[in-house]
């Protein structure tokens, strides 16, 4: 009897006929967000910047979060080369041939200036994996900087006049209004989604001190605008 019941707890819940949830705004947690924050920003993943020990690391487990949110790698694999770094790029299939974009930028240092962007859009691939497939497919980017955007736009993983609608992730995390700016690159609308330090005199790449609550608060704000354009 023991040895069953050892059994049954080493099982996960899908082998045993336990259906999960699956997807939603709920399936987003404070949870979630802490482990992949600190993850990326604590050590041995404090510095992921091309050239430094965490870099390889950083890009693994990025790839490895984005790709258990049930998402498919967008390029041949998830990486497409960027100069001395990677962007990375992963898919949810949806029922049309339009995408809707989600990136965030990664500048390899900081909880705020780059972890924050990066859980979040693990946890939007995670709400928005639902049983039924999306109206539109679900493009998943992390960019690596300037440069990264630059072989985005010269070779993008899809034709960049399938791209319907396109939500950027900024720092997120800290308390204050979600601020939501719109501006034009590449010939797309970009809707850019960011919680705004208070004082200039802060340092943005060092800044640790989020409120996870604020993020995912945020986070829910964002993904009820993404469903809405799905919806369109």
């Amino acid at each position: 009897m023991i040895f069953l019941l050892l059994t049954l707890v080493g099982c996960p819940a899908e082998d045993l006929g336990v259906q999960l949830p699956v997807g939603g705004i709920d399936a987003m947690t404070n949870e979630d967000l802490k482990r992949d924050v600190w993850s990326l920003s604590r050590a041995p993943l404090e510095d992921r910047r091309v050239g430094q020990p965490g870099h390889e690391q950083g890009l693994a487990l990025i790839e490895k979060r984005l790709i258990s949110m049930k998402t498919l790698p967008a390029f041949r694999d998830a990486r497409q080369p960027a100069g001395e770094g990677f962007n990375l790029c992963t898919v949810q299939k949806g029922q049309s041939q339009e995408h809707i974009l989600i990136t965030t930028i990664d500048s390899g240092v900081g909880a705020y200036e780059s972890a924050s962007g990066i859980a979040g859009l693990i946890s939007l691939a995670k709400g928005l994996n639902e049983k039924k497939r999306p109206p539109h497919s679900l493009l998943f980017c992390v960019i690596a900087g300037e440069e990264g955007w630059a072989h985005f736009q010269a070779k993008p993983p899809v034709p960049l006049d399938g791209i319907r609608g396109w939500f950027e992730l900024g720092p997120l995390g800290l308390e204050g209004e979600l601020k939501e700016e719109s501006m034009e690159l590449a010939g797309k609308q970009k809707r850019f989604f960011h919680s705004a330090l208070a004082t200039k005199a802060e340092s943005p790449g060092q800044q640790d001190d989020l409120d996870f609550r604020v993020l995912l608060s945020q986070l829910r704000e964002i993904y009820a605008t993404i469903q809405e354009e799905l919806k369109r």
